[in-house]
């Protein structure tokens, strides 16, 4: 199998089933239960996943209409590593049912919602074995379970959260392994893509692919037109999800990415937006305030746009397919 800095060595053991122990290397037998985590792992992943419990959808524009996001936290463009076996099927290789396997988690370094796939070819021999921790996979090319894993070149967006964490319509958590343990992750483009998981693009340096998100504001007013960053019902429909954030790419694209470079972009004072005509705001696409080259994506503000700075923190916000 390919080199990887394992931190878990087949020294440190996990729970199986009803408290058995099994080195954190081994390969389980099918129908296997993997422990969950302690207080205080669930403190950890809690207090560092960047995201309550209860996630309302919330509203922007793309293309000059309206679209429905999730808000999933800051995340950055490097993914972290994961495997998940797969049944080779012509020249590819189809994911079987079983959890992405990964090593690092909420809270440490390396850590990242975007997870880049090693798929496992699983050769005659597999029976349903359970695969707990990355260094398993090891243990399975030994006895002959799998196959040399494959780097996909794609990653998944799958943020590991608390269990109790909800996302409206996005249905229920997802299992994912880590050293031993089944823990939950939010997994947004589930059942999309050629995979099947909601793969998104890397670059060629193997970066998640990052596209600008414009969060507007009036000159002379440091507030954003955005409930969700103010915490205010500032167009009267008695919730806070709505903004007149704009996005630079729709779910459909060929460049859809879920992770977002936000850039403030200040435009005149007497703007019309959210909080005076939520269903026309004066400005509802990109090409409204921006040309955009398309081969390199650099931006050049039109005449409208009064300021625009990039932040320094990149956001994970998946856009909802069905908006």
């Amino acid at each position: 199998m390919r080199e990887t800095n394992w931190r878990w060595s087949a020294v440190v053991s996990l729970v199986v089933g009803c408290g058995s122990t099994a080195p954190a290397d081994t390969v389980l037998p099918a129908g296997s239960a993997l422990a969950t985590p302690d207080p205080e792992l669930l403190a950890q992943i809690d207090e560092a996943d960047g995201v309550p419990r209860s996630n309302a959808l919330l509203s922007g524009f793309v293309h000059g209409e309206p679209v429905q996001y999730w808000s999933a936290g800051n995340a950055i463009a490097a993914p972290m590593e994961g495997y998940i076996p797969c049944r080779r099927e012509g020249r590819g290789c189809a994911p079987i049912d079983h959890p992405i396997v990964v090593d690092t988690l909420p809270g440490e370094p390396g850590y990242n919602a975007f997870i880049t796939l090693w798929l496992a070819p699983i050769t005659d021999a597999y029976d349903g074995e359970v695969f707990p921790s990355v260094s398993s996979f090891d243990t399975a090319e030994r006895q002959g379970l799998i196959d040399t894993p494959i780097e996909s070149f794609v990653a998944v967006n799958c943020p590991i959260v608390h269990p109790e964490t909800e996302f409206e319509d996005l249905g229920p958590l997802s299992t994912i392994h880590a050293r031993g343990m089944a823990l939950t992750c939010a997994h947004f483009g589930d059942g999309f893509g050629q995979l099947g998981l909601g793969e998104v693009p890397l670059t060629s340096d193997d970066r998640v692919l990052i596209r600008n998100v414009y969060i507007l504001q009036r000159d002379g007013s440091d507030e954003p037109l955005s409930e969700p960053l103010r915490s205010v019902d500032i167009n009267g429909d008695g919730d806070a999800n709505d903004s007149n954030n704009i996005f630079g790419v729709g779910f459909e694209d060929g460049d859809y990415t879920p992770l977002w470079q936000p850039v403030r972009t200040t435009v005149p004072s007497e703007t019309v937006s959210i909080d005076s005509d939520a269903s026309a705001p004066e400005y509802s696409e990109d090409d409204d305030l921006f040309d955009v080259d398309p081969i390199s994506y650099d931006i050049s503000p039109l005449e409208v746009v009064v300021d625009h700075v990039f932040e320094d923190d990149l956001i994970n916000c998946p856009l909802y397919a069905d908006s």
